[in-house]
């Protein structure tokens, strides 16, 4: 396909499909198909920059620029230009009402994506990987994806463009624990609590960034030496992406006899199992970050009791371990939300009070 430089008029046609199309990601992918790429620029060295497609960096610019409406930009501010506006002002204000949406949007869903690693995992080229998710058959899958995979140019994403979230947040704590005690340094000494709030604050005092190679994890660590100056230490762990596609191996009670006669949690079950755990996780952080007073208020806004409130909180502790096993579909039939709610806050007695051993990482 032949590639096309854009144009200012085209610019402007941008901000026209931007509203039909909806969101960046969209109007990029189009702008690819059709071979639609930068202005090549030509320095004096000989080397020539540009001709690359849009990405939604420079694409998000374009929508905000104003001299699409006849003005000129200087020090962030726009001033009346000599040149004809290309568009109208109900048109490019619609079109940043549109942008405002999408960003509020993506804000909220990131917040109460329940991702721990977000803004520090890095695939082996640098690219930020973001969280994301999939629902198959009415079950949520979490992800990290890189960024060029989710702008349409996986070519340039890294060795590994996509990990499960739940497992590899569960080998970065487990690593930072082992660096660091089993203390965190956001909680005061003695004091060890296994919820969401402590691991957040542990990834946020002790993470620096996390790099994923194909076969090991490269954890960058903050550190403060004894004169109080930061430094950052690194290590690295043996790793692998789990396979795609893998035979699902069901965790079992330990009173069975027979591990063949174990049956997998249904579909249904499973889908109301991480349901509800993604919606104690979302109420968990509209308690931390002060969006409602108590466990009332959320009792009142959900029109549930208290109780049940606390019951379903009670999910958003639970060890990561057990959390993933549900996703995977690896719970013995009967292990559903009823089963899992109210558990003990340690993990290691969690798995007692369920009569299941842990699986070995």
């Amino acid at each position: 396909m032949s590639s096309r430089t854009t144009r200012p008029g085209s610019s402007g046609a941008f901000l026209v499909r931007y509203l039909e199309l909806g969101s960046i990601p969209a109007l990029q992918r189009e702008l690819r198909e059709q071979g639609i790429v930068t202005r090549p620029r030509h320095r004096s060295s000989g080397a020539t920059v540009g001709s690359v497609p849009l990405t939604n960096g420079p694409l998000s610019y374009i929508l905000k620029n104003r001299h699409y409406l006849g003005e000129i930009n200087h020090r962030g501010r726009a001033w009346p230009g000599e040149h004809a506006a290309i568009i109208d002002q109900a048109r490019f204000d619609a079109v940043q009402a549109k942008l405002a949406e999408n960003l509020n949007r993506r804000s909220n869903r990131k917040l109460s994506s329940g991702a721990l690693l977000m803004g520090k995992l890095f695939d082996d080229r640098g690219n930020p990987m973001s969280p994301t998710h999939a629902v198959k058959k009415g079950v949520r899958y979490r992800y990290y994806v890189s960024a060029p995979i989710a702008q349409g140019r996986k070519q340039e994403a890294g060795s590994v463009g996509r990990v499960p979230a739940v497992e590899i947040e569960a080998q970065i704590l487990d690593a930072l624990l082992r660096a660091g005690g089993k203390q965190s340094p956001a909680l005061p000494d003695g004091v060890m609590v296994d919820d969401e709030a402590s691991r957040r604050a542990r990834i946020s005092d002790q993470l620096d960034r996390v790099v994923v190679h194909p076969e090991r994890l490269e954890i960058r660590m903050k550190r403060v030496d004894a004169d109080g100056c930061a430094e950052i230490e690194t290590i690295s762990i043996a790793w692998r992406k789990p396979d795609s596609v893998r035979r699902r191996e069901i965790i079992v009670p330990a009173e069975s006899v027979d591990r063949h006669r174990v049956k997998p949690i249904r579909i249904e079950e499973q889908s109301r199992l991480l349901k509800a755990i993604d919606l104690a996780r979302v109420w968990l952080n509209d308690l931390i970050t002060g969006k409602v007073e108590d466990i009332a208020s959320i009792a009142r806004r959900e029109r549930k009791t208290e109780r049940s409130v606390r019951m379903t909180l009670s999910l958003a502790f639970l060890d990561p371990a057990i959390v993933g096993a549900a996703a995977e579909g690896k719970l013995p039939r009967g292990y559903g939300v009823s089963r899992l709610v109210d558990l003990p806050p340690a993990f290691a007695d969690q798995w007692t009070a369920l009569g299941l051993v842990r699986p070995s990482v």
